[in-house]
Formats: structure tokens, C-alpha cells, sequence
């Protein structure tokens, strides 16, 4: 039944057309456990929305408290991203000051790599170059 379904999980609600969603509630109601970590993950959201943290000490505190929150789940899939999270949590705090994020930066990366898996390896930088430019102009 899980099949397939990953989309469903890692998707915004808003994105989900109305059968999508039928089906996803039904998911929800048959994987009670995976309904939780969805609902974690919502509260994980909701903290980056959320306009009243406007300062890196208000953001880490409510990332505690959802790191805390995530502790009394009880999944052990969340331990590895709770010590990420505890390990990081002084830069991903900072996201509050101007929120912005290193998102372009990892798109360029993750474009340039690409063009490397395709060529791959490339001995000659400006063929590299052309093609770095060629892609992102």
C-alpha cells in the first residue's frame, strides 16, 4: 500500500490535488505511526513560516523545542536528524537574521556535478568552463 506513495509524504498539502489528498488521508489513517513523523515535519515547516521569529535566539529556541517534541515520539529515525540538527544549530539559527538560505548556491553545485557525471570526468577546464557557462549562463 506504501508503494508509490512517496510523493504523497514528502509533498505540501496545497500541492496535492483533491484524489491526492483523498488518497494521502487514507494513507494516513492505515500507517498511524508515519501519520506522526508527517505531522513532525509540518511543525518543522510551520517554524520556518513563522514571521514572529525574527532573531536567531527565538529560531533555536523553537527548533529545541521541536527537536524535544520529536524526542517523545519515540522514532528512531528522527535521532540521526535530532543530533544533526543540535550539531548545526547555530547556522541553521541564522537563517532567521535575513531568511535566506544557501539554495541557489547548492542548485549551481548540484548543476555543475551533473555536468560532470555526464562528461565523466573532464581533463580539460575550458571545455568544463564552456559547459558551466553554456548551462548557467
Amino acid at each position: 500500500m506504501l508503494k508509490g506513495s512517496r510523493w504523497l509524504w514528502v509533498s505540501n498539502l496545497e500541492n496535492l490535488t483533491r484524489e491526492q489528498r483523498k488518497a494521502f488521508a487514507a494513507l494516513k489513517r492505515r500507517f498511524p505511526t508515519l501519520k506522526k513523523l508527517w505531522w513532525h515535519r509540518q511543525r518543522f515547516r510551520r517554524i520556518f513560516e513563522d514571521r514572529t521569529l525574527d532573531s536567531p535566539e527565538k529560531g533555536r529556541a523553537k527548533f529545541m523545542e521541536w527537536c524535544e517534541q520529536g524526542k517523545r515520539l519515540g522514532l528512531k529515525a528522527l535521532e540521526k536528524f535530532d543530533q544533526t540538527m543540535v550539531r548545526w544549530m547555530e547556522q541553521i539559527a541564522n537563517y532567521f537574521v535575513s531568511r535566506s538560505s544557501n539554495g541557489r548556491t547548492e542548485g549551481f553545485n548540484h548543476g555543475i556535478r551533473g555536468i560532470l557525471w555526464r562528461a565523466f570526468g573532464m581533463h580539460n577546464f575550458s571545455h568544463f568552463r564552456l559547459r558551466v557557462l553554456h548551462a548557467f549562463g
